[in-house]
């Protein structure tokens, strides 16, 4: 990650906390808007999990801002600490959950579990979907749903497609 922070193309942020688990997601140089913003009462502050083995404060973010049709996910964004104290985005996608799992021993990185609950228009009805997310070092981000380019867009054709057996994670177990 320090590749990443050490790089003057990648853009950096400034995370405030505020109360109620609120939070404020800013650009680090205080160029424009804050993306996120506590005003409008719908970016929290999900967890403070410790991404990597840094031991840097790195925080996942849950976003209710827009709306996700009959899709049961919400927008997860995930930023790394640099050791000038500014964040780095390192994932930023939908799920219905997200759970640490274990350090991957050849990034240095957790591996996530995460679930996604898609409607079915075929089936009329919500499907659970688990999966695991990595950390991709070529591209200081965490890649797609089983490192699965299909997986990239949430409740895609490509995953509706799946039935809700086929993915698979510690989670459905």
């Amino acid at each position: 990650m320090s590749a990443a922070c050490a790089d003057d193309g990648v853009e950096k942020f400034a995370i405030e906390e505020h109360e109620d688990n609120r939070v404020s997601v800013c650009r680090a140089d205080g160029v424009g808007d804050c993306l996120y913003t506590q005003a409008y009462g719908k970016t929290f502050v999900d967890s403070r999990l410790h991404l990597n083995t840094d031991k840097r404060r790195d925080y996942v973010i849950k976003d209710f801002t827009g709306a996700y049709g009959l899709n049961d996910v919400v927008h997860f964004m995930l930023f790394a600490q640099c050791r000038d104290g500014k964040y780095v985005q390192v994932a930023d996608d939908f799920f219905t959950s997200l759970k640490a799992g274990a350090i991957d021993a050849s990034t240095g990185w957790l591996n996530l579990h995460v679930t996604r609950d898609c409607y079915s228009e075929k089936i009329g009805d919500t499907q659970a979907r688990s999966y695991t997310i990595s950390f991709d070092p070529k591209h200081s981000e965490y890649g797609p749903p089983n490192a699965n380019p299909a997986l990239t867009h949430y409740c895609s054709d490509a995953e509706l497609a799946l039935p809700a057996s086929a993915a698979s994670s510690p989670l459905s177990k």
